[in-house]
């Protein structure tokens, strides 16, 4: 009979295994069917490392000449973004390894910390302003960018507090307005920098993680047109805004003016065909289009590089979006999957925006291209991100065992006003779904049976929701099934007879050691078939 194996570092005092040997074994079948932390998502990690690469070279290409004219040294802006480069691999791979429910606990402090930055760069002598904007903190050399923090603080805080809500999302007055009122306190920061595209970037990227968090479509109705009338005040109200929404109508209406950047990238675009003009052989970085290295990166692609170019950049982040929402889909619990639907959200959206301005697609506003444009702040808190997203990754469950069937939590529905998002519901069947497979069931309910199935049930189901005393319960059900499982052994002793025959001790051994086998199996005990039993 083969034999049961023990927890690392426990040791076999008898042929009959102990509850220290069994515990370990029974807290990892407690876990839900199918649940690994081997591997990341590699195909997102090695576009993450694409887009990297690519970035480098065409900071270098884009920037030589700003670089030269303005530092006397062409790998200026190359040697500070690499240096980026390499902090934001090294947040991207601790944060990779690092648990990503651990986040749960400084999403509070790091939320506070951004706006507490987000208004230290408004004070003068804090706040340096370039471009008629103050949006930096000088740091020597480096200058650190709050705006990029709050985008990543952001995400992690509201996938925090909608999990805990659960259902009450849908609540007007406990989901829509505490939403309102925290993203209204953002965006006044961001505004007075002022910073229209970040501030765009973190309405989107926050509405979607509410969408899909559950939210009420007639709510997201009224917030999304509550949005467009403070959109148009604020155009209103800046001279500025309002002559560039008419040059996004006309650009050629003044090429030398208002319309100036937005006409230099369409020439570069124009210039650039088919194949491009080669790698390093543009023209429109030799100071005709405004911030080649930065905002206006993609047009340097689509100039030396052409449309070959471009569109490979666009499918990048379309294969971006697809493994990031797929690991939403299968992540373990809600808050993973709220969180890996604001990471993947905030870079695609950001992108978005960025080759839409570029094209000439909406009006005109100042934001990096993700992993590309140059911008330390911008880059680390971007592969910070991705590495939160790859730990998420590395804890999803296998699309062969987590598939939502009909009828199943995580439906489209709105019936019940479930979460949007496949997958976002409890993982386990809808009491309308009928029966399930197996695979879906928790090892831990049939381990325990009984009162102990239940409290398995609800061990699972509250941690699906990812409560904070979901490792009490937990706790409570292994000690629980540590406690039957020397019962058990108990029960045994005491029933096997005094004086046996020869022959049935062995007998009376081999039968708790198969019991507990069956045990492990995730099979009910029968003690009735021990010799002497009652």
């Amino acid at each position: 009979m083969a034999a049961i194996p023990l927890a690392r570092g426990a040791q076999r005092t008898s042929g009959i295994p102990t509850s220290s040997d069994l515990l370990p074994r029974v807290r990892a079948a407690a876990r839900p069917a199918g649940l690994t932390t081997a591997s990341p998502d590699y195909p997102l990690l090695l576009a993450i490392a694409g887009l990297l690469a690519f970035g480098l070279i065409m900071v270098y290409s884009a920037s030589v000449v700003t670089a030269y004219t303005s530092y006397r040294n062409q790998f200026h802006f190359f040697f500070k973004q690499g240096l980026s480069a390499m902090i934001g691999i090294g947040a991207l791979l601790l944060l990779m390894r690092v648990d990503y429910h651990a986040l749960r606990s400084l999403s509070v402090p790091g939320l506070t910390a951004t706006v507490v930055l987000l208004a230290a760069v408004l004070i003068p002598g804090i706040g340096s302003e370039a471009f008629g904007a103050q949006r930096w903190i000088s740091l020597g050399a480096f200058q650190l960018q709050p705006s990029e923090l709050t985008k990543l603080a952001l995400v992690v805080y509201v996938s925090h507090w909608l999990t805990t809500k659960r259902e009450q999302v849908s609540d007007f007055s406990y989901g829509l307005v505490p939403f309102s009122v925290l993203i209204a306190v953002v965006v006044a920061l961001l505004m007075k920098q002022p910073d229209m595209g970040t501030t765009i970037v973190v309405v989107a990227t926050a509405v979607a993680i509410f969408y899909a968090a559950g939210a009420n479509l007639v709510h997201l109705g009224l917030l999304s047109g509550a949005g467009a009338f403070v959109g148009v005040a604020l155009i209103k109200v800046a001279p500025y805004r309002m002559e560039r929404f008419l040059a996004f109508l006309d650009p050629w209406a003044k090429p030398q003016a208002t319309g100036y950047h937005v006409v230099q990238s369409l020439l570069a675009f124009a210039s650039g065909g088919v194949t491009g003009s080669g790698l390093g052989v543009g023209r429109q970085k030799f100071l005709y289009l405004p911030f080649p290295h930065t905002d206006s990166i993609f047009a340097v692609v689509g100039e030396e590089l052409g449309l070959v170019g471009t569109v490979a950049v666009v499918l990048a982040f379309v294969f971006f979006a697809y493994r990031g929402l797929r690991i939403a889909w299968y992540a373990p619990d809600q808050f993973g999957r709220l969180l890996a639907t604001g990471v993947t959200c905030g870079v695609v959206i950001q992108a978005m925006i960025n080759m839409a301005v570029l094209t000439s697609s909406i009006p005109f506003t100042g934001i990096t291209l993700p992993f590309i444009s140059y911008g330390g702040s911008s880059l680390i808190t971007t592969l910070a991100a991705c590495g939160i997203l790859l730990n998420v990754s590395r804890q999803t469950v296998p699309s062969n065992t987590s598939g939502p069937a009909a009828g199943e939590g995580g439906h489209l529905g709105r019936g019940n006003r479930g979460p949007h998002l496949p997958g976002a519901a409890e993982r386990w069947p809808h009491p309308r779904a009928g029966a399930t497979s197996a695979a879906l069931q928790p090892r831990a309910s049939r381990l325990l049976g009984g009162a102990g199935r239940r409290g398995a049930l609800e061990v699972q189901g509250r941690r699906a929701h990812g409560d904070r005393w979901i490792r009490q319960r937990a706790r409570s059900a292994w000690r629980a099934a540590d406690r039957r499982s020397n019962r058990a052994v108990s029960a045994r002793r005491v029933a096997r007879p005094r004086r046996p025959r020869a022959g049935a001790a062995r007998v009376t051994r081999r039968a708790v050691v198969s019991d507990y086998q069956a045990l492990l199996q995730g099979n009910q005990v029968d003690r009735h078939r021990l010799p002497g039993a009652p």
